[in-house]
């Protein structure tokens, strides 16, 4: 929810999903193991962000006995759907008509809406494609690096 990734991305993950990449605490988006992505776009590494290490996430992942264990066992996207509906949804609004969805939605939004937006890092960040993409220059490019994204993640809690 944090980190405005889809749900399906969230409830595959494993433990080994979550390493420190030059520096940086990422989350490795990716098809190992028995995880499927929507398209190749959505294949991406991302910074977690300071709130959730604030929260406790590293000693939560540490906690998981093996690397190849799940970060969520027992859960898909519909369980986990249903079970923030009716535990979590009275908690943090009134209207009945927001889903878990909602959050991404809101995640994108508020970073776009950001004076120093940038589209491309937002696109990177979520997993999104931009018809920037089309652009020669990028097709010899490699995904933009984490320390270029994690300002961002890290900004949708300070709005």
């Amino acid at each position: 929810m944090l980190q405005g990734m889809q749900l399906k991305e969230q409830v595959q993950l494993y433990k080994e999903d979550i390493l420190e990449y030059d520096g940086i605490w990422c989350i490795s988006i990716n098809e190992n193991y028995d995880k499927t992505v929507k398209t190749k776009n959505r294949i991406r590494m991302i910074p977690i962000c300071s709130k959730l290490l604030d929260l406790g996430f590293l000693d939560y992942c540490n906690s998981i006995e093996k690397n190849n264990d799940r970060l969520f066992p027992n859960k898909n996207a519909k369980t986990f759907s249903s079970w923030y509906r009716k535990a979590i949804n009275p908690l943090v609004t009134s209207r009945d008509n927001v889903v878990m969805y909602s959050m991404r939605h809101s995640y994108v939004n508020n970073l776009y809406q950001r004076e120093d937006s940038n589209l491309t890092h937002i696109s990177c960040l979520v997993g999104h494609y931009t018809n920037e993409k089309s652009n020669m220059t990028l097709n010899y490019t490699q995904d933009i690096h984490p320390k270029f994204l994690v300002k961002l993640a890290n900004s949708i809690y300070r709005l």
